[in-house]
């Protein structure tokens, strides 16, 4: 519960950021978009009883988290 409350806290603070951020637009807030999408894919790999798919989870969906967050603001500063 910890970490979904968390999850939802980051998505809510990732899609307002380039609402608070004049440099950043609609490649953030898209890319926002799909790291929401993507935290609830991680907790749908993971459940409480069979942790058996926790480095995918953590590693894999984090790491395309990462790329996305990159490649959304590097394309509203850039573009």
């Amino acid at each position: 519960r910890i970490a979904a409350g968390l999850h939802v806290l980051t998505a809510v603070l990732l899609v307002a950021l380039p609402l608070l951020t004049p440099a950043l637009g609609r490649f953030t807030l898209g890319a926002a978009c799909l790291i929401a999408g993507l935290l609830v894919y991680e907790h749908l790999l993971v459940r409480p009883r069979d942790l058996t798919r926790v480095n995918q989870a953590f590693f894999w969906v984090n790491a395309l988290i990462g790329v996305l967050l990159l490649a959304g603001v590097m394309a509203d500063l850039w573009l």
